[in-house]
């Protein structure tokens, strides 16, 4: 629920009141507005990119991945400041790829794997395919990593 003020005129001394009234539109609008890429979601993008940056090694990192001035991952992390959506994505599926290479690695050797030359992906980088691709192909190269096939 939402609180809102509501303004009206008093009957007996003809002055403008105000009161706090509560909204359940209101409070469906402000979900609403969330799930659309509101508040709410830069927050999230805000902490996965810091999440991103701090798996990597740091906001250079980041940065360099995603092929964006140095300083950009701040701003994001910061909230001065949202990626596009592109670079949202990208930041997402970076978080996702991260967490399952994790089962794998140790956080030193993510970086390197995700810009090596990867076998399960036809000899491309794991963070190229992610970028153009998405993560589904980058999950599946995982996948056989774990399951220990030899491509």
């Amino acid at each position: 629920m939402v609180k809102q003020r509501s303004y009206g005129r008093s009957a007996v001394t003809g002055k403008v009141t105000s009161k706090s009234v509560t909204s359940k539109a209101g409070a469906a609008l402000k979900t609403a507005a969330a799930l659309k890429g509101g508040p709410g979601v830069t927050i999230q993008i805000a902490d996965r990119a810091g999440a991103v940056a701090a798996a990597l090694g740091s906001k250079a990192q980041l940065a360099s991945m995603l092929e964006v001035s140095p300083s950009q991952p701040t701003r994001w992390i910061d909230g001065s400041e949202s990626p596009n959506s592109e670079n949202a994505r990208v930041i997402v599926d970076l978080d996702h790829v991260i967490a399952r290479a994790g089962l794998l690695w140790k956080p030193s050797v993510i970086g390197s794997w995700l810009n090596g030359s990867n076998a399960f992906l036809d000899g491309a980088r794991p963070i190229d395919v992610l970028r153009t691709t998405g993560s589904a192909p980058v999950i599946d190269a995982l996948d056989q990593e774990l399951a220990g096939g030899y491509a």
